[in-house]
């Protein structure tokens, strides 16, 4: 037993101080879902707001970085090292939400569309700012102390923290392990920007890297060209519900061949368009080639856009912001919605 001025402790699994919840075992797991599950009250009261007020997605985006991500992230400066699977998935969860999309609606489509990165990056710098301050601290702080013990240890005597190790691996995959090895961190604000432009520059090298991996990707990859930016129509000051038709056909969250074939185990090649049964019936074809959707392409797109058509004239329809263009498109994306799931 232990005691305290004689009275003795009360030796528990687990205690809440400062709302972190430490556990015997080292493991910040409680305080992960008890900041979820917070995070998660505060995240549909912004929706709810959001849809009776008719909000647009960057000002729900902007209400969600600062009333929600705070909540989320209480703390991740000490547990920030963990699996942050659960963080990431209330993120992706506002998202879709948000886009009103499918929860199977691939990851690297999410943030394609609104150029959102991980939780994970901000996690990283936040731990990162915490160390910088620690070190630029007092020195007869007990946090002070407490890290030059650890770091001793992992120095001479090769033991693993999880903490500091995530440190000096960030520092690394950002190629500043000088920093790390001596410790000098007087260019506070020049270190963190390095880091957090690299962790970003990384993210995106992936994100394209999972574009070109996914079989739903190579059309996906016709409306973004690879470039990881906000989409106009996003800002296009179009209807809700023209931003939803747009971003559903956009990530494959309809019924066109190419996707329905998909979860009938249709090879490839064979899901063929059912208006002319001549083509693939993929986002491409309905929009800029079909023979059926003619008059309805002559009636609702500039002809610049059909006449020859190509992958990059697909691509900058897609990327147009002008809002009569989006609006005509958003139209004709539900003419083909119709025919497609009643042809004829």
């Amino acid at each position: 037993s232990f005691l305290y001025n004689g009275n003795e402790i009360e030796i528990v699994k687990e205690f809440k101080y400062l709302g972190v919840i430490f556990s015997r075992t080292g493991s910040f797991y409680s305080t992960r879902k008890y900041v979820v599950t917070r995070a998660t009250r505060a995240m549909y009261a912004i929706i709810k707001k959001s849809r009776e007020l008719n909000l647009s997605i960057d000002c729900q985006l902007d209400m969600f970085d600062k009333m929600v991500v705070p909540i989320l992230l209480y703390g991740s400066e000490l547990w920030g090292f963990e699996n942050l699977c659960i963080i990431e998935k209330l993120h992706l969860k506002f998202c879709k939400l948000v886009l009103s999309l499918k929860t199977s609606t691939p990851i690297f489509m999410i943030y394609g569309e609104l150029a959102r990165y991980p939780l994970c990056v901000k996690v990283k710098i936040r731990m990162l700012n915490f160390w910088i301050r620690l070190l630029k601290g007092k020195e007869s702080k007990l946090s002070y102390i407490l890290y030059n013990f650890l770091h001793s240890l992992t120095q001479i005597n090769n033991y693993n923290f999880k903490w500091v190790e995530c440190l000096q691996n960030i520092l690394h995959e950002c190629g500043l392990s000088y920093v790390w090895l001596t410790h000098n961190v007087e260019n506070e604000k020049w270190i963190l920007n390095v880091v957090k432009q690299t962790l970003i520059d990384q993210f995106q090298q992936k994100w394209v890297s999972d574009c070109n991996a996914s079989s739903k990707g190579l059309i996906y990859n016709l409306f973004t060209n690879n470039t990881f930016v906000p989409r106009n129509y996003i800002n296009s000051g179009a209807y809700m519900n023209n931003i939803t038709t747009l971003v559903r056909f956009r990530t494959s969250n309809h019924k066109l061949p190419i996707e329905t074939g998909r979860w009938n185990n249709v090879p490839r090649n064979q899901r063929f368009c059912n208006l002319c049964k001549n083509n693939i019936g993929d986002e491409y074809h309905y929009i800029m080639i079909c023979p059926e959707l003619k008059e309805y392409r002559k009636a609702y797109l500039p002809s610049m856009y059909f006449r020859r058509p190509n992958a990059f004239k697909f691509f900058e329809l897609f990327s147009c912001n002008k809002l009569a263009v989006i609006n005509n498109l958003c139209k004709f994306i539900n003419i083909i919605n119709k025919r497609v799931n009643s042809p004829g």
